[in-house]
């Protein structure tokens, strides 16, 4: 658990220069422990702090250095107290919840959650298609592998063996109910191709309602396959497949009642819902806003900054746009982040076009973003402790003004941020000009937003 608190630096008298996590995610003591260095065990961070600033002696910057620590980005000490953080949180306070995410038992995420657990869909529906999706049902092939000695048929079919890609899949009692659902919804059915990933991938760019109905469709089958063989296993019962269309159809009236969400006025979803004799749903209205890009005042630089990821988590980059206010690209930048979400990215952002523009002389600067989650942090000082002291060292003399805008008028930074996810951690690309390959926002150009 010690492992998972860091610092951050006031006087630097309570930390541990090598054995406490204050410039780094690991000690520098374990990342110089193997290179046989030397140094004093009960050093503090205020040994090396004079007058408010860093003085690093040749001896610990080489120390350093052996830890890949570069000692010219470690932001000012804050003074003051200084301040132990929970490292695997944002705020930096422990809460219980953090250590029960510690040491909890965690299972790989499963794509199919999000198709099962749906408000149009009963709990209890719910529950049965996640036994059948995690393999807990108990066909014939499972009890064998268990060492359960029973001859094994396919009561749907009488032909084969029974395990779940047959049963659920490939049976011609299941083929035959797949393919009637297909015609329902008007998609084209592939009886050699089937499995819970290629059935929903039909309605990836459908409304909201048919996305519901299909998860529906999907769950009613896969269920009723299940209850109609057993059905036909203990109460001696024939197959019908009519007999399971017709609990299927029964079925999505239920649905109907639970489903919220909206539909498409085209012809393809009013004939699913005709289908299914069910009421239709309301169609969302598309409503089309007016976006503009504002040029900044006269000695006021306007700083366009965007982050992204690719994975959130995944190999993130930043990106900043600076303008003049004639319009003028003065500034472009584009910055590698290494792995980190997409909240993380936008506030390294803001953060390295401000410290790029304070280095270029301007003090009266304009931040503008398309996170609003990133410039209410900012705008409240609400900072993660991660960086808030290069927050705190930056703003002090700056005069910084906030506006979350849409990304309609933030194009040329998400064009310059998603240059900087290609870039090695800590990279950056500067220029003083606007790029040949990069669009900017004109003033002048009214762009639309579609939602």
């Amino acid at each position: 658990m010690e492992k998972k608190f860091g610092w951050t630096v006031g006087d630097g008298k309570d930390i541990s220069l090598w054995y406490d996590a204050w410039c780094s995610t690991e000690l520098i003591a374990d990342l110089i422990s193997n290179n046989g260095s030397s140094f004093d065990h009960l050093a503090r961070v205020s040994d090396i702090i004079v007058n408010g600033q860093w003085s690093i002696p040749s001896t610990i910057a080489d120390n350093f250095r052996l830890a890949n620590i570069n000692t010219s980005i470690i932001p000012p000490p804050l003074l003051g107290e200084d301040i132990r953080v929970w490292k695997l949180s944002l705020t930096g306070c422990y809460l219980v919840v953090n250590g029960v995410e510690i040491h909890r038992e965690k299972f790989l995420k499963i794509h199919w959650s999000k198709w099962i657990w749906r408000k149009c869909i009963h709990p209890s529906r719910s529950a049965n298609i996640w036994k059948i999706l995690s393999g807990c049902c108990a066909t014939d092939k499972r009890l064998q592998d268990r060492g359960i000695n029973i001859a094994s048929i396919c009561f749907l079919c009488l032909k084969n063996i029974e395990d779940d890609t047959h049963l659920f899949w490939i049976c011609p009692f299941a083929t035959n109910i797949w393919s009637w659902i297909h015609e329902l919804f008007g998609f084209r059915w592939n009886p050699h191709v089937q499995n819970f990933e290629t059935v929903t991938a039909h309605v990836t760019t459908r409304s909201a309602a048919i996305r519901d109905l299909w998860a529906a469709a999907i769950t009613n089958v896969l269920t009723e396959i299940w209850h109609h063989r057993n059905s036909c296993i203990f109460n001696n019962i024939p197959a019908s497949s009519r007999r399971v269309k017709s609990k299927i159809l029964v079925n999505f009236f239920e649905c109907s009642i639970l489903m919220k969400s909206t539909m498409h006025n085209r012809v393809e979803d009013l004939m699913i819902f005709k289908n299914f004799q069910i009421n239709l749903r309301p169609a969302k209205p598309t409503r089309v806003l007016q976006c503009f890009w504002s040029l900044p005042d006269l000695d006021q630089l306007k700083m366009g900054c965007d982050g992204c990821s690719r994975g959130n988590p995944g190999p993130s980059g930043a990106g900043v746009i600076l303008r003049d206010h004639t319009g003028n690209t003065i500034g472009a930048m584009s910055a590698g982040l290494g792995i980190c979400t997409n909240f993380v990215a936008e506030l390294l952002a803001i953060i390295l076009g401000l410290e790029w523009a304070s280095n270029r002389g301007w003090s009266k600067i304009w931040v503008t973003s398309d996170s609003q989650t990133a410039i209410k942090c900012f705008a409240s000082d609400k900072i993660p402790w991660f960086i808030n002291s290069r927050w705190n060292n930056i703003r002090k003399n700056l005069s910084i003004k906030f506006s979350s805008i849409f990304r309609e008028t933030n194009f040329a930074a998400d064009t310059m941020s998603k240059r900087g996810a290609n870039l090695p951690l800590g990279t950056k690309e500067t220029f003083d000009h606007r790029l040949s390959f990069l669009a900017v926002e004109n003033p002048n150009t009214c762009y639309f937003r579609f939602s």
